[in-house]
């Protein structure tokens, strides 16, 4: 600052002082107020002084709630100094949606036209830090003009190429998809900036390119050859001596310009030009070879960012053989000698991720033992990259060994990492195991070992590979029952020992040291010792399975069986009382098709694999070029699948049904499971359309919504068995008998009062049907009680939406020809499975149909059905139950993150309002449903007016996340309501609106 600030900050120090005593603050602001009242009698250095010695006192935590006229006026003013005073204030004491901001907008219009470099640079540096969207639209060409501009001094076009990149990241859509607003002229002279004399300029060019690149890599191609050059000229011998001292740090010359070059250069694949290539490559083995470690740690932080960045580039290269083997080198020097304990942890992390290169993977077996010795490093973060790099490291060779040093690591590691070791040698046990046998030996050493840390989806993992694989069955059972026999046993091992011998005890009940007495007794024990719920729920059903298969220990078991209906866990009473009630005598029928043999489990992707790949999952909020790699703007994961409860079917029997399979009786072979290939939804080799068809009982008709059901179906259906469904027999489906009257499957859903003839059913009782379908995911989409009844239910998984349409005939006729058009939407592929061609009167039938949706669509889709029934041919309408609603998520934010998003969103039509009147007294709770009903979060707190409702979300089609908020405004006394929606999108108001006055109505 100049001379005059220094002058009048020291006549204020007595102020200041008191002010950090904690006494003169209230003071110092009373008289500053004082003198801003008799503005106009103040000369300019008095105004600065007052603004200076406010802006301390709100630095020092002050609220300061007046004088922001009086400092945006300074900026107004013609000298250096007045405007220094004027921008500070405006930066410190302004956000970005403050009202106050659109004064001074021309004032930084002119400044940034100004001839006057330091002006210019003021300037500047508040529209970057401020940053709302008025300015980004109003200045954004100004700035431009400033860093493109062969007049503008390398000051001003530094600090332009930075604020153009702070206000490119807040609001891209400002800029067009190059960045640069589709002026061709524009793109090149900005690429001839990398050849800047400054390289200070070529740096904050170099950061913008960077920014721009991340969102449209294939509008910036023409920069790598330019990119490579500079590489090149950096990492020359006479590169100092050509950029001079200035921009070298300890000897590397301008370290932070040659990291970001090498991240740019990770978006494109290798150049193609053969001495663009050549050149590249010398600079990248200069960096890998010649970064030696040096005493000086700053030195060697900035040589050691460039040449971690130049790994980085190498593994994007994947391809290039000689560079991977120098960094596969390097990586094994730095995990040996360095002392710092960064370079380690960065070693490990790059080993890892380069373990996938063909050529690397076998180099890094090398340093094996120094990536174990690293497992007992003090540096926790070190152990943990460390335990990374071993899993990258095991394959089918090495297996045994690597998951050997894990389990004994296991026994001394730290309680931080010791669950996803776990996790980790758990994988590695399936996925490379040299013979089912070793892994169960492993696994079981695992919850030997580590019991509390082994979560239930690993021992569930033994039981399905056990019970589909009929060689295992015998050595699991045996090696159970020894591990059981032991103490102390840890629940998770009891839980899988308990699930064996339950199913498979019986192949071991030959011997005299395993006998039903011996196993009875054991998991007695077990049984009294454990503390876990589950756990003996699970017990009592493995009991119940040894009561089907040995009758000669029966008046052993029912004592256990009755003292249990007596417990406080209401769900092991229950099992208690249905086991006893299936043991009466003259019920052996029924019990042995109850506890009838566990079919195999589908083939299905471990859970495991899902949860460590969940766990690897990074979120940024910046493009890396690995993303853009991947095509996406976060890394992709395995969806995870979409969990769908069918609609109640029969109103009659409204209790799920379930099965609890058990072993085959000795002698008895199990038999083989009896379910049929699961039907995918996007395989249409059988054009054969479904039959309509009368059911004797419930069937699961979600089953094969997504991708088929969890277990082929058991003998027989009993009452629900609880936690353990899905592994003691989860609910299955009975096959329909051939000859049974038919039921009513649609149960409330379609019922209705039979008619004569069809009637006509009117458009707005369709829409409101649809849109509390929308809202419930399920519901009847058109219901004519003399005539064609449609249901649909829906699963949606990531931008994937599947649809299970379900037909009743209600009338007295039979419907023929059926036919369903689905229309089509820009935005929306739609793939549907032909509607059964004939309903009998009472028949039912049902397809399938899945929406692939790219882009945000205004209306549901339109369906169309023509048939004919009774002799007239028919056409009805209704529209399947989607919406961009159906991608929302509920968001809780602060009053401020909510109004910042509602100012943002003004006007049609992103903008909706209806007012209306309610005919029914206005009930604050049933608006909260309905808002909640539609994912938005219910916002409590954050609306000045009590009476009113706010609530937000934030929706995400085909990967464009949109901004939603809505507002319920209420008169209780006259019953007037406003309801009032604005997102991102003018087709997601729409339709949220036309859905949301259904549910008002309704």
């Amino acid at each position: 600052l100049r001379e005059p600030t220094h002058r009048h900050l020291g006549g204020g120090r007595a102020g200041s002082r008191e002010c950090r005593t904690g006494n003169g603050g209230g003071k110092e602001m009373a008289n500053i107020r004082k003198h801003f009242k008799e503005a106009t009698k103040l000369t300019a250095y008095s105004k600065k002084k007052y603004v200076w010695k406010m802006l301390y006192i709100y630095v020092l935590g002050y609220e300061v709630d007046f004088g922001h006229m009086e400092a945006l006026n300074l900026i107004t003013c013609p000298g250096y100094p007045e405007k220094t005073v004027g921008y500070l204030a405006c930066v410190l004491l302004l956000s970005e949606t403050n009202e106050f901001l659109r004064l001074i907008i021309n004032s930084v219009k002119n400044d940034l036209m100004s001839n006057n470099d330091e002006i210019q640079a003021i300037a500047l540096a508040c529209v970057a830090n401020v940053g709302g969207r008025e300015f980004a639209e109003t200045l954004t060409i100004d700035v431009q003009r400033i860093l493109l501009s062969p007049k503008s001094r390398p000051q001003a076009k530094k600090k332009a190429a930075l604020c153009m990149l702070r206000l490119l990241r807040k609001y891209p859509e400002g800029f067009g998809e190059d960045g640069v607003g589709g002026i061709p002229e524009f793109k090149d002279r900005l690429l001839d900036l990398l050849e800047d004399t400054s390289l200070g300029v070529v740096t904050a060019t170099t950061s913008l390119l960077l920014g721009l690149v991340s969102h449209s890599p294939s509008l910036w191609v023409e920069a790598v050859p330019k990119c490579c050059k500079l590489l090149s000229k950096l990492t020359h011998p006479n590169a100092i001596n050509e950029y001079g001292a200035e921009y070298v740090y300890h000897k590397t010359v301008n370290p932070w310009l040659q990291v970001k070059i090498l991240r740019l250069l990770q978006y494109y694949p290798p150049p193609e030009k053969e001495e663009v290539q050549r050149k590249l490559e010398d600079a990248l083995s200069k960096i890998i070879n010649e970064t030696t470690m040096q005493k000086h740690v700053n030195a060697n932080n900035a040589a050691h960012a460039v040449l971690f960045e130049a790994v980085n580039y190498v593994i994007h290269l994947e391809t290039n053989k000689t560079l991977t083997a120098a960094c596969v080198n390097m990586l094994g020097q730095r995990i040996t000698s360095a002392q710092q304990p960064n370079y380690r942890y960065l070693s490990l992390d790059a080993m890892q991720r380069m373990s996938h290169l063909p050529d690397a993977a076998e180099q890094f077996k090398k340093h094996r033992e120094m990536v174990i010795a690293s497992l007992r490093d003090n540096d926790v973060s070190l152990r943990r990259r460390a335990l990374d790099v071993l899993y990258s490291m095991c394959d089918n060779l090495n297996s045994e060994q690597v998951v050997g040093e894990l389990l004994d690591y296991l026994k001394t590691a730290d309680f931080s990492i010791r669950e996803e070791l776990v996790l980790r040698v758990a994988i590695l046990s399936e996925r490379f195991s040299p013979n089912l046998k070793w892994y169960v030996d492993t696994i079981l050493k695992l919850m030997m070992s580590a019991g509390d840390h082994v979560g239930d989806n690993i021992w569930m993992r033994v039981v399905q590979i056990v019970t589909n694989h009929d060689e295992l069955q015998l050595y699991a059972a045996e090696t159970c029952f020894r591990a059981l026999s032991k103490e102390p046993v840890h629940e998770s091992m009891t839980k899988c020992g308990g699930y064996v011998l339950g199913e498979f005890g019986h192949l071991i009940a030959h011997r005299p040291a395993s006998s039903p007495e011996a196993q009875l007794a054991l998991l007695r024990d077990r049984f009294h010792q454990c503390e876990q719920p589950n756990t003996r729920q699970l017990l009592l059903t493995a009991l119940a399975k040894l009561l089907n298969v040995h009758p000669s220990i029966k008046d052993a078991i029912l004592p256990i069986l009755k003292r249990s209906t007596t417990t406080i866990d209401a769900e092991l009473q229950q099992r208690a009382i249905e086991y006893l009630a299936l043991a009466q005598p003259g019920r052996e029928g029924t019990l042995e098709a109850v506890l009838d043999v566990m079919p195999n489990f589908p083939e299905r992707e471990s859970i495991l694999t899902k949860q460590i790949k969940e766990r690897e999952r990074a979120s940024t909020t910046d493009r890396t070029a690995a993303q853009v790699k991947a095509g996406g703007n976060k890394e992709e994961v395995e969806p995870e699948p979409v969990e769908v409860v069918p609609v109640e079917l029969d109103a009659k029997s409204s209790k799920t049904s379930t099965s609890v399979p058990s072993a085959a009786r000795p002698g008895q072979s199990p038999p083989a499971a009896a379910a049929g290939p699961a039907q995918d939804l996007l395989d249409f080799s059988d054009p054969a359309p479904p039959k309509a068809t009368s059911y004797s009982g419930s069937v699961d008709l979600m089953d094969d919504l997504l991708g088929g059901p969890a277990a082929p179906a058991a003998k027989a259906p009993v009452a629900s068995a609880g936690l353990m469904d899905d592994i003691f027999g989860g609910p299955s489906a009975p096959p329909p008998a051939a000859a049974a009257a038919p039921v009513d499957m649609f149960g409330d859903l379609l019922s209705g009062p039979s008619t004569p003839a069809p009637v006509a059913v009117s458009p707005q009782k369709v829409m409101d049907l649809v849109c509390l379908a929308i809202v419930a995911d399920q519901g009847t989409i058109y219901e004519d009680p003399a005539g064609l009844c449609v249901a649909a239910q829906i699963a949606v998984q990531g931008n994937v939406c599947k649809v299970l349409l379900r037909y009743k005939n209600s009338g007295g006729s039979p419907i023929q020809a059926l036919s369903m058009h689905v229309e089509t939407i820009q935005g929306v592929e739609t793939q549907a499975q032909p509607a059964p061609d004939t309903l009998p009167p009472g028949g039912q039938g049902q397809h399938q149909v899945q929406l692939n949706v790219s882009a945000v669509f205004a209306a549901p889709p339109k369906l169309t059905y023509t048939f004919t029934q009774g002799g007239v041919s028919r056409t009805l309408e209704t529209f399947l139950p989607i919406t961009p609603c159906r991608f929302q998520a509920p968001v809780t934010c602060t009053k401020e993150q909510y109004f910042g998003v509602w100012g943002k969103i003004t006007g049609p039509p992103n903008e909706v309002a209806k007012v209306f009147k309610s005919k029914k007294p206005i009930v604050r709770k049933d608006f909260e449903d309905a808002i909640a009903a539609l994912r938005y979060s219910v916002l409590v707190g954050v609306d000045p007016n009590p009476n009113n409702i706010v609530g937000a979300a934030r929706a995400s089609v085909a990967g464009q996340d949109m901004f939603c908020v809505i507002r319920i405004e209420t008169e209780p006394a006259q019953q007037a309501i406003k309801l009032t929606i604005k997102t991102s999108s003018p087709a997601l108001s729409e339709v949220t609106r036309l859905v949301m006055m259904t549910l008002f109505s309704a």
